[in-house]
């Protein structure tokens, strides 16, 4: 993401009438073109903005506490079934 953001100005400049799917599938292309040695700087910029993003969700669940998580929409629909279940079952009594 660090190099597209960079990159796809350039490339939306050179090819005006790109697509956002095509400028995608040139970037990508370009990312795979790059040697390792030139890919590294962004490797190091994503492992640093990494870090500091860890370090401010540790400090910020350390004053709030970790957030609830989210219900999947399988086990609704789970809890839902057996909620219906249980009330046709016991007019059946």
């Amino acid at each position: 993401m660090l190099f597209c953001s960079g990159e796809r100005p350039k490339l939306k400049a050179q090819h005006p009438d790109a697509t956002f799917g095509e400028l995608g599938t040139l970037l990508g292309a370009a990312w795979k073109a790059l040697s390792d040695e030139d890919k590294q700087p962004f490797v190091d910029d994503h492992a640093a903005k990494k870090k500091v993003a860890d370090a401010k969700k540790k400090a910020y669940e350390s004053e709030h506490g970790k957030p609830a998580k989210k219900e999947k929409k399988a086990d609704k629909k789970k809890k839902k079934d057996a909620s219906d279940d249980e009330e046709d079952g016991s007019d059946a009594e």
